[in-house]
């Protein structure tokens, strides 16, 4: 997969150089293979970005963030991400919907913490005791 990974990116020359001809030089060399392969992608959308390594046949998949990974058919299809009890706020409901921000929740005996997504990218956190 590596070598056909080289060859989409237009750099076949790499299957050949010693730091990247094994999975475990390539290992060993894993910042110099992560620099060249998010050189690539960072020119692209994601959308480009898999549409270009499918049609070279090359493994991929998204990085999702929490807003993406809600909205994703599998997880929605499968409902992986169900409202749960909970002692301290009565519920942690999913987010099934952008107009809803992603959360990540934090919960200890003593303290409970919600981080959300401001609209700007920046994040705001609010926190509270239970």
């Amino acid at each position: 997969m590596a070598e056909r990974l080289f060859r989409a990116i237009g750099r076949p020359e790499l299957g050949d150089d010693p730091r990247f001809r094994s999975n475990a030089a390539r290992l060993q060399n894993r910042a110099a293979v992560e620099g060249l392969v998010s050189e690539f992608i960072a020119a692209r959308t994601q959308a480009e970005a898999l549409a270009f390594f499918d049609a070279a046949e090359v493994t991929v998949g998204p990085v999702c963030d929490e807003a993406d990974l809600a909205l994703h058919p599998y997880v929605i299809e499968r409902e992986v991400l169900l409202e749960l009890p909970d002692a301290l706020m009565g519920s942690i409901p999913p987010s099934h919907t952008r107009s809803m921000p992603a959360r990540s929740w934090v919960c200890s005996t003593t303290r409970v913490a919600s981080t959300s997504a401001c609209s700007d990218g920046r994040a705001a956190s609010q926190s509270g005791t239970g």
